[in-house]
């Protein structure tokens, strides 16, 4: 008999949004992620770029992936490498996606 079945419940909406608020959560913990751009020490280039592109933190940043940023206007690879770069010297490069 066919029947009007309910659509299966998609189990990824909820693991998704937990993740997300676990991701807000840690980054309020790693206060170098709120700590506005130019403050860190990175190169004058990447705080020009990112402040024109309207990133002051590195936790606006990490809300992009990396084609994303790349398609930036200014954002290259040189940058990119600076960024990855200074998120493992510190220990927090797991947050790259």
């Amino acid at each position: 008999m066919l029947g009007f079945r309910r659509p299966l419940r998609r189990i990824w909406h909820v693991p998704r949004a937990v993740s997300f608020y676990a991701m807000m959560k840690t980054y309020l913990a790693e206060p170098l992620l709120n700590e506005p751009i130019v403050k860190l020490g990175l190169s004058e280039e990447f705080c020009l770029i990112t402040e024109t592109l309207g990133f002051h933190t590195l936790a606006d940043l990490l809300q992009h992936r990396m084609p994303d940023l790349l398609a930036l206007p200014g954002f290259d690879h040189r940058i990119w490498n600076e960024y990855a770069a200074f998120l493992e010297q510190h220990r927090i490069g797991h947050y790259l996606n």
